[in-house]
């Protein structure tokens, strides 16, 4: 019995250990740049309360502003979108979050590449999916059904994801910025390419002047529906069920993109027929912006509305999000 009590104790003071060095660590060497350090906060006041998420990749976290939505619907709407989040990510977020908040309704943004290929394969884009649940359940099985053994290290072992342990400057000014009334206030440093407007969303005041690379569209940015990754449609058809089983209203948006880099992706016009029928198979709601499906998008949408080729800037996020909640009542109504 003694030597059970001496094994319980050194675990118990094994695991205590490992808390206080992840937490320390965390805060030495976590980029003050990363809007992670705002959301983790943010996600924890605001628990119990959210009503509508928004999910998906970068299109999504960059680019549709929760504060519109919580305006137009009368909601309390929080941006969970990450950077090439993986569809089975955005699945374990929203069980995740219907455990922990009264879910009514939920936005998933889709695009080309995203559904053409398997951002799981991205170890940092699983990690920020973690690093929004609470449920230990939830993050056992999104680790045990997509985790690697690298997911379980950096996860439990923050120092792991350090590249420069020995660079103190950084260390110095990540803890000065984070002791400063601006960290308290969520006002990244000043010469972060983002601004954090709260609630999970960032955005990007820059206007897009045109360019892009070409080869990187032609690899993994053209539209074939032979080419659509299965887990895509597989956990696109959980999140429907999961949302049906939970009386939650799930709708899946396809966002634009800067209409000279749009025209080469592909036969978009069969992307909008491949997605009317598979979201009246489901019975979720499809709001189509692609400018194939709706006309005069880029007279709500146009170029300066973007940052770069794909993502909108903050101008933008506001006006889809505006344009998003007219379409979704509309609809109510109908």
């Amino acid at each position: 019995m003694r030597s059970f009590r001496k094994i319980v104790c050194r675990i118990a003071v094994l695991l205590a250990f490992v808390l206080i060095v992840n937490k320390v660590s965390r805060y030495m060497y976590e980029s003050r740049t990363n809007p992670l350090i705002f959301v983790r906060e943010e996600l924890k006041e605001t628990k119990g309360t959210v009503d509508t998420i928004l999910l998906g990749t970068s299109l999504v976290a960059w680019g549709l502003d929760p504060a519109v939505i919580s305006e137009e619907l009368d909601a309390v709407c929080f941006n969970m979108g990450t950077e090439s989040q993986p569809i089975s990510g955005a699945y374990f977020l929203l069980k995740d979050q219907i455990k922990n908040n009264p879910i009514k309704r939920v936005f998933l943004g889709v695009g080309v590449t995203g559904m053409v290929q398997d951002n799981n394969t991205l170890v940092g884009r699983r990690l920020a999916i973690l690093d929004r649940m609470f449920s230990p359940l939830v993050k056992t099985e999104y680790m045990l059904t997509d985790g690697t053994f690298r997911d379980f290290e950096q996860f439990f072992l923050y120092p792991t994801r350090v590249e420069n342990r020995l660079n103190f400057q950084f260390v110095e000014r990540n803890i000065t910025y984070k002791q400063s009334e601006d960290f308290q206030n969520k006002v990244p440093p000043s010469y972060a390419r983002w601004k954090y407007a709260g609630m999970g969303f960032k955005y990007n005041e820059q206007v897009y002047d045109g360019s892009f690379d070409a080869e990187k569209l032609r690899k993994n940015g053209i539209w074939d529906r032979d080419n659509i990754e299965e887990r895509s449609v597989e956990y696109i058809t959980k999140m429907a069920e999961l949302c049906k089983k939970n009386d939650i209203d799930f709708n899946i948006v396809i966002f634009p993109h800067a209409y000279e880099y749009a025209k080469l992706q592909g036969d978009l016009s069969d992307m909008d027929a491949y997605f009317e029928e598979f979201c009246q198979e489901l019975d979720v709601g499809l709001f189509d912006y692609n400018y194939t499906a709706y006309e005069g998008i880029y007279d709500i949408l146009p170029d300066e509305y973007y940052w770069d080729r794909k993502h909108l800037n903050k101008d933008g996020a506001a006006a889809i999000a505006r344009l998003l909640c007219s379409d979704y009542k509309e609809k109510m109504e109908s």
